[in-house]
């Protein structure tokens, strides 16, 4: 357990939680959520330390990542971890991903056989 010593207006870093927030389109679709980074270091004054940040996920398509940048901090947060450093991202199960492998070979051959009849 960390103690901090605690200076009104003096800045600190702390590891916030990262929670999400919406309904992803990917998910709703048969994606996975599949969370990358748990917490994120901030610097910030201590009457501004959250118990948790969010992300909001709405819109997020499979195959899709939400990143350090997309998450929502108060005025004068600032954010430790590169921007672009991913936080989640929205897989592609394997029997989705299967089941789009077989139908592009089956239009492959479609195409093929079209050509040949030609």
């Amino acid at each position: 357990m960390d103690f901090l010593r605690l200076i009104p207006g003096k800045k600190i870093k702390v590891n916030i939680p990262i929670g999400f927030k919406g309904e992803s389109e990917g998910v709703k679709a048969g994606g996975k959520l599949a969370q990358k980074l748990r917490t994120v270091t901030i610097k910030t004054t201590p009457d501004k330390v959250v118990n948790k940040l969010f992300v909001d996920i709405t819109g997020t398509m499979m195959g899709s990542s939400v990143r350090v940048r997309d998450i929502e901090v108060v005025d004068g947060m600032e954010v430790m971890q590169e921007g672009a450093t991913p936080v989640a991202t929205i897989e592609v199960p394997r029997a989705l991903r299967s089941a789009s492998a077989a139908g592009e070979e089956e239009e492959t051959a479609e195409v093929a056989e079209t050509a040949a009849a030609e």
